[in-house]
């Protein structure tokens, strides 16, 4: 019988990766503070791996308080932190709230720890594709992730909800355009950016922050007009 893995926590990342594991067909068991009757050392007892799916500040003080757990070869999956009582696998992708498909889950790229285990080591019968980074390295990567992913995301719900609220634009005619921006990131990165940043429209630019005065998004605006193109 195939050793379980261990799930500690129930947010984001660790309901997709409880998914991934299902859709697999590799067994697991999950634990969480607010869901659990037992302690995380007897719900999770036989686990060869422990993956630590809490936010990052909670992780060294959740392996602090729980020594025993450290035999259980504990991974977390924060992209900033590097830690002496786990290992690192960071997912590069955004769990949201929609399921991924197993072939989906397939193809998110892992950047594990130089000098630590890899993913390989780490989930043998996973099929992920991978990369080590220096550990002195992961605050500078996730906050370019944090800066391309997360911030992004805020720019497209504000356009997603102003284009229904204020100029009754359909959501299809958004997210085509979405779609669009992302093809052509992906195509070609360095060609990709369009617009008056892209000719140096100086004009157009003065517009758009006459338009956003009174808006908080109209600094975010001012910001990346000044910003250097690389």
């Amino acid at each position: 019988m195939t050793t379980p893995y261990g799930i500690i926590g129930d947010g984001r990342a660790a309901t997709h990766f409880a998914r991934y594991l299902s859709l697999a067909k590799i067994p697991h068991r999950q634990w969480s503070r607010k869901k659990s009757v037992e302690t995380p050392e007897r719900a999770l007892r036989g686990c060869r791996t422990l993956l630590v799916l809490i936010k990052d500040s909670a992780i060294e003080p959740f392996l602090r308080a729980h020594p025993s757990l450290a035999a259980q070869r504990p991974v977390q999956f924060s992209g900033s932190l590097a830690t002496p009582l786990a290992a690192g696998a960071h997912p590069l992708a955004a769990f949201g709230s929609r399921p991924f498909t197993l072939s989906e889950y397939e193809r998110i790229h892992f950047v594990s720890e130089e000098g630590g285990p890899s993913f390989g080591e780490l989930f043998p019968r996973l099929k992920n594709p991978s990369s080590a980074l220096a550990k002195e390295l992961k605050p500078y990567y996730h906050a370019l992730c944090v800066l391309s992913g997360n911030f992004s995301t805020l720019l497209w719900q504000k356009l997603f909800k102003e284009s229904a609220r204020t100029l009754g634009l359909p959501r299809s005619a958004v997210a085509a355009y979405l779609d669009c921006v992302c093809q052509n990131i992906g195509h070609d990165p360095d060609a990709a950016l369009s617009g008056p940043l892209s000719r140096g429209d100086d004009e157009t630019l003065r517009r758009g922050l006459a338009a956003l005065s009174g808006d908080p998004m109209k600094s975010v605006y001012e910001a990346f007009a000044r910003c250097p193109r690389l």
